[in-house]
């Protein structure tokens, strides 16, 4: 069966052209078509539930009738599908361009219903300049290119115009001899131009011009390539808020082939700042649970170019209700969206009405939604029973029902859930009596008054004077704030909301045991706050911001007595309007208040609906617009409290978190001591992270500061070291080198032992090694040897892993940052005590008789007469220790990147050509006294007789 469709679809042409989709299930929609493409056409969701309906462009075009097809004008370039009601279109032209009508009969023949659409076919047109060769030329499928092919054709005798090796277009003698395009284009001799209409893919190709002079010699030939690509029609912008208050975007084009997409928000392109995932290149992103804005999606290829633009706004914060369960408390944050859901398939109840108290909300009949209440901001997907509800309001708050019914209409079961509405939630532990506690005007606190309400007899929390709430044999006997709060017996919670400012005040917890006798009293002190900001708007353009459930001042103008009539509106909509010194209307008059004298506008208990772009519209006396003002107002909840926990990890680090209750768009800031945390003192995270490690030494003023646009928390503790040793020793032959517990400090035989402190690290180390050879690590990663191996003294810098090259080395690991160092070997004599502080340097030397051998800063360096110096700098050291055992006298230099090794090498070269020399010198000696020898023996050649000769000649 596949394949018969596919064949099907094959001989109807589906797979040429670019493919549109048009959604005509709701009237009025507005659909698209490029020239020589396809067209889906969803008319209904099935066919089958229809006993009749026509489609008609001014005549009928498909008719259906009792589940058969019984009329189709289209029906060699058309398929229809009455599972889904879908009419597929294909090879589009012009003449299909207009309004269409379907009309719906019962069956009765009477009409059931009647939709429209309008359908819309385009056609790009591109230019090609053909007069150099090579050039690179595109067309859109179903339009028009236009070929300059020469400047003028008179001037050329003879040309011909090709596809490969198919002659296209022959010219001769000022006449067009050949044109096998003559039905679809047209050329202009004048400018040499030949314009082709109804471009389809078999136009691709590569193309090639070959012309001729009068005696029919060829004078030049050129080519070009040409390609044929779908234009992008048109684009839709899908934008969704994910369960995080993130904001997923889909840029859905229609048509087009080799598809460019570029995205800007207010004007500039979308930064990375403002991206959780996708880029700039990419047609779906994720936005930032603060981003906002005016955005643009630009869709292009070489043929076409199409945006779509639409203001977006951040996303509330999402929560899900399972009402599946009847009773079932629910809870949504201001602004946001909630997500109930009502059952596990819709489509297994015949009927069901959701209602809050006794009005319908949503009613569903036979799989049909027959009434939505919320229909504007709501979306109910009946295959797992869900109803989303976007941009919340306290009108929401309350008790709902859901009533389900079976095929005969009998009642089969109802559920009810309570939905409360809540703004910023904070948390106050009362179980210490002088508690200090907070709450945001509007949101919600949650008191925790003891652990287990169950354990105490009778209790009654009450405000000054005034009972609150009584507890008496675990039973509520008394609850004035029942309308808005709800307790939790098992952990002692109180939980208000929608708070005011008459919750503020001292609270008082009096417990009694089962005698009646009072058994202990508490008492918290609750504070409720209102965040108030200001905005300027006699700027235009201006970005305001205002705190979810706080108030916002808006200066709109210096003063309203020189304004004959203004406007200020929210989009399209009026909020207040002003016409000779008199509010003639003001759609928040119930939480604003507007301030003539000085022209502000004050409104109490934002919402998030509240965000949004307003302007200011202004008159003179003869209603003629003088000017116009903007500005953007962003509403975020404040950030009411911080918490600080701090936990040790298993190697010493402490991570610590920092929790804000509520708040978004949150920027984090650390401070130790009173100084931004550095690097040196993480282990990671960083000072704009709400987690962080700190590495084992760091103790002291920790300080997590939590701020948005409208609100600034701190919250400060002192942190100590978790109680870590850093040992690197040996114990039974095997190294040891660790951060370890205190406790712990007996893993080594005779320890070597790092006491950290907050600043300085010290290290004292022992060795058995009775001699005084001895390695100071002063480097990560790199040791200086200083020591004998097989009669060779070897004193250099080598890494760690060479220090085999000796004997017995006594090694000394030095860390990066430790600074001072304690050496101890077997021969007592041996004892020293060096330390290593940048800019101190060590003497060694006699000043008026006097021995002066200690380290002093460089600056005091003339307290001696002759001083030997040692210079420690930042990034190299240097050390000379001295013993008072002679055979420990000792002078080691250790300096990073110096040269030890070069030292002893030339050393070693002086000594080698020494050796030589003295060598040559002996063998130059024995030669002479073996010549001498044999003279001696041989008188005819001794160095005397030869001598005699030569004087005598």
């Amino acid at each position: 069966m596949e394949a018969v469709l596919g064949l099907l679809l094959m001989l109807l042409g589906v797979c040429h052209g670019v493919e549109t989709y048009c959604d005509g299930r709701q009237s009025g929609a507005q659909c698209y078509g490029a020239l020589g493409g396809t067209v889906v056409f969803r008319l209904m969701d099935d066919a089958s539930e229809i006993p009749g309906f026509v489609w008609k462009k001014e005549t009928n075009i498909f008719r259906w009738i009792d589940n058969k097809i019984r009329l189709n004008v289209m029906k060699d370039r058309s398929l229809f599908i009455p599972s889904n009601g879908t009419l597929r279109i294909n090879n589009i032209n012009r003449g299909d361009s207009g309004e269409y009508k379907l009309e719906m009969f019962d069956s009765q023949r009477r009409t059931a219903g009647t939709r429209t659409l309008q359908f819309t076919i385009e056609g790009v047109e591109t230019y090609c300049d053909g007069r150099q060769s090579g050039a690179q030329c595109y067309g859109a499928l179903g339009g028009t290119v236009v070929f300059r092919l020469m400047d003028d054709a008179s001037e050329i005798p003879e040309f011909a115009w090709k596809k490969e090796t198919k002659n296209i277009f022959r010219w001769i003698d000022n006449k067009i001899r050949l044109n096998v395009m003559k039905d679809r284009s047209l050329f202009i001799p004048s400018n040499g131009t030949l314009r082709i209409n109804n471009i389809n893919r078999g136009d691709s190709g590569e193309y090639k011009l070959e012309m001729f002079d009068s005696q029919r010699r060829t004078a030049g030939t050129r080519t070009l390539q040409f390609t044929v690509q779908a234009p992008v029609s048109s684009v839709q912008l899908v934008s969704e808020c994910l369960s995080q208050g993130e904001m997923k975007v889909s840029c859905s084009p229609n048509g087009g082939g080799s598809l460019q997409y570029s995205w800007t928000l207010d004007g500039h392109t979308l930064r990375d700042t403002e991206l959780l995932s996708g880029n700039n290149e990419t047609n779906v992103i994720t936005l930032k649970q603060n981003v906002s804005g005016r955005l643009v999606c630009s869709v292009r290829n070489q043929v076409s170019s199409v945006s779509k633009e639409e203001d977006i706004s951040t996303c509330g914060v999402e929560t899900y209700c399972d009402g599946r369960q009847s009773g079932a408390q629910c809870y949504g944050a201001l602004g946001g969206t909630v997500v109930f859901r009502l059952m596990d398939d819709a489509s297994e109840i015949p009927e069901f009405a959701w209602k809050k108290e006794r009005q319908n909300i949503l009613r569903w009949i036979d799989n049909k939604i027959i009434l939505n209440k919320m229909k504007h901001r709501s979306l109910f997907s009946h295959s797992n029973g869900t109803l989303r509800i976007n941009n919340i309001n306290r009108g929401d708050s309350g008790e709902y029902k859901l009533e389900m019914f079976d095929s005969q209409r009998r009642t089969a079961g109802t559920r009810t859930l309570q939905f409360t509405v809540e703004g910023v939630e904070t948390y106050c532990d009362g179980r210490q009596s002088g508690a200090q506690c907070y709450g945001a005007l509007g949101g919600t606190v949650v008191f925790r008054l003891m652990d287990d309400a169950s354990e105490i007899p009778e209790f009654a929390w009450k405000k000054e004077t005034k009972n609150i709430f009584r507890w008496i044999d675990n039973e509520i006997r008394l609850n004035e704030m029942k309308d808005r709060s709800l307790f939790i017996p098992s952990n002692g919670t109180l939980r208000i909301n929608n708070i005011n400012s008459g919750d503020s005040g001292e609270y008082k917890l009096e417990m009694f045991d089962s005698q009646r006798r009072t058994a202990g009293t508490r008492t918290l002190q609750f504070t409720v706050e209102g965040v108030e900001t200001y905005c300027d708007g006699r700027q235009s353009g201006t970005q305001c911001y205002g705190a979810l459930g706080g108030t916002v001042v808006f200066r709109l103008m210096d003063d309203v007595s020189g304004i004959p009539q203004f406007v200020w509106k929210k989009e399209t909509q009026n909020i207040l309007r002003w016409i000779d010194n008199k509010i003639i209307l003001n759609e928040m008059k119930d939480r604003s208040l507007f301030i003539p004298s000085n022209g502000t506008l004050r409104i109490n208990n934002i919402n998030r609906g509240d965000s949004g772009e307003y302007n200011l519209i202004m008159f003179d006396s003869q209603r003629r617009l003088t000017r116009t003002r903007t500005l953007q107002l962003i509403v975020e909840a404040p950030v009411s409290s911080v918490q600080l926990a701090s936990e040790c990890l298993s190697q010493g680090e402490m991570k610590v978190s920092c929790s804000p209750n509520g708040g978004d768009s949150l920027q984090y800031s650390w401070t130790l001591d009173g100084h931004t945390l550095r690097d040196t003192e993480l282990l990671s995270g960083n000072n704009e992270t709400n987690v962080l490690t700190l590495k084992q030494d760091v103790s002291g003023r920790l300080v997590c500061s939590v701020r948005n646009q409208v609100s600034s928390v701190s919250k400060e503790e002192d942190i100590s070291t978790c109680g870590f040793i850093f040992i690197d020793c040996m114990s039974n032959g095997t190294r040891i080198s660790m951060w370890v517990h205190k406790e712990n400090k007996t893993l080594c035989d005779e320890p070597t032992t790092v006491t950290v402190g907050k600043d300085t690290e010290s290290l004292k180390t022992s060795t058995n090694n009775s001699s005084c050879n001895q390695t100071v690590t002063l480097r990560e990663g790199f040791i200086f040897i200083d020591c004998t191996s097989n009669g060779t003294r070897i004193s250099m810098w080598v890494h760690k892993e060479n220090k085999t090259l000796c004997d017995e080395p006594t090694t000394v690991t030095v860390d990066k940052d430790t600074e001072s160092l304690k050496t101890s070997t077997k021969n007592s004599s041996c004892n020293q005590t060096v330390t290593l502080r940048e800019g101190f340097i060590f003497i060694d030397c006699t000043s008026n008789g006097t021995r002066i051998s200690m380290w002093v800063h460089k600056e005091n360096k003339t307290l001696c007469d002759e001083p030997t110096t040692v210079t420690v700098d930042k990034d190299t050291e240097s050390l000379k220790t001295s013993t008072n055992n002679s055979s420990c006298n000792q002078t080691v230099t250790l300096r990073e990147g110096s040269s030890p090794l070069l030292i002893c090498g030339l050393r070693t070269i002086v000594v080698i050509l020494l050796l030589i020399g003295i060598s040559v010198y002996f063998t130059w000696k024995k030669k002479k006294r073996e010549k001498a020898e044999r003279s001696a023996v041989n008188l005819e050649d001794s160095v005397l007789m030869v001598e005699m000769r030569r004087s005598a000649t």
